[in-house]
Parts: C-alpha cells; sequence; structure tokens
C-alpha cells in the first residue's frame, strides 16, 4: 500500500512537472534580420538600381512635362493683351489638355513603377524565403521571426549569417 502510494506520488509529480514545464522549452525558434539581407543581397541590389534608373526616367520626362506647361502658361500670360479672346480660349484649353496629361502621366507611370517593383522584387523575396525555411529547417527550428519585430533576443538564435551563406552571399561582419 504504502509502494503504490509512492508510485502514484512519483507519476503525480513527473506529471505535474511535465505540465508545468514552459513551452518555449519545447520549440525552437530563430530569427534573421531580412533588411540586412536585402541590403547586402546582389539580386536585390540590382533591381533597386533598375528601379531608380526607371524612378529617375519618369521623373525627368515629368519635369519636362510641367516645364512645357509653365511656359506655354507665361507666354500665355505674356501675350494676353495681344490675342483675341477666342485665341485666348483656344491657348487655355490647350494648357488644361497638357495639365490633364501631365497628371495622367503621373498617375500612369507611378502604377508601372510599381509594377516593375513587384516584378523585380517577387523573385528575390521568393528566394530569400526558400533560404530561410531550409536554414529553419536544417537549424531544427519551429519558428523564424523577423528581427526588426523582436524587442530582445539572444543572438545564438539569430539565423541571418546562415541564410546569407545559403543565398551565396559574402557574409559582412
Amino acid at each position: 500500500m504504502v509502494k503504490k502510494r509512492s508510485v502514484m506520488i512519483i507519476v503525480s509529480a513527473v506529471l505535474i512537472a511535465a505540465a508545468v514545464m514552459p513551452v518555449s522549452a519545447q520549440l525552437k525558434i530563430g530569427y534573421v534580420d531580412t533588411q540586412l539581407i536585402m541590403s547586402q543581397y546582389k539580386p536585390a541590389l540590382d533591381a533597386q538600381k533598375k528601379l531608380e534608373t526607371a524612378q529617375k526616367s519618369a521623373a525627368d520626362e515629368s519635369q519636362r512635362m510641367q516645364e512645357d506647361i509653365i511656359s506655354k502658361q507665361k507666354r500665355l500670360e505674356q501675350q494676353s493683351l495681344l490675342l483675341s479672346d477666342e485665341k485666348k480660349r483656344e491657348q487655355s484649353q490647350e494648357l488644361q489638355v497638357l495639365y490633364q496629361q501631365w497628371q495622367e502621366f503621373g498617375m500612369r507611370k507611378e502604377q508601372e513603377l510599381s509594377d516593375l517593383q513587384n516584378e523585380l522584387m517577387k523573385p528575390i523575396i521568393e528566394s530569400i524565403n526558400e533560404a530561410i525555411q531550409a536554414v529553419g529547417k536544417e537549424e531544427g527550428c519551429d519558428y523564424v521571426l523577423e528581427a526588426v519585430n523582436l524587442l530582445y533576443a539572444n543572438e545564438k538564435h539569430e539565423l541571418t549569417k546562415q541564410v546569407q551563406t545559403k543565398l551565396g552571399q559574402t557574409v559582412k561582419e
């Protein structure tokens, strides 16, 4: 009877200890700094250069259109006293059309640049995510978190360098 009671107490104690054991002790969580990875990943840097070139080209064209509108507006103001009412109306309408075309150009280019960014970045993000998943599996992680959202993390759980290596990046210290 005493032996049975002792065995029951021991079994109960083990079960209680297992139930109270923190969940984090059972999970392995790693983290990566994707901003650091992106800032050093050659395909991401190349994509950024292409996007910046396209943005500059659009900005230059928009600037040229705006200067044209301003120039025509000044010319209309200077010639205002010499022009008939009909000619003023024609030139004002022409300016309105140019202004509307300039606005439409800006909206169209904004959408094109957004589409280009998505097109360029999608395969890069996919390859980074694949590398993160592969490293997470290799390291036996249950979860891999983004470093930006962490308030504190022990550096031994950081997987950024392993992900960079998996991507073929030269790891910078």
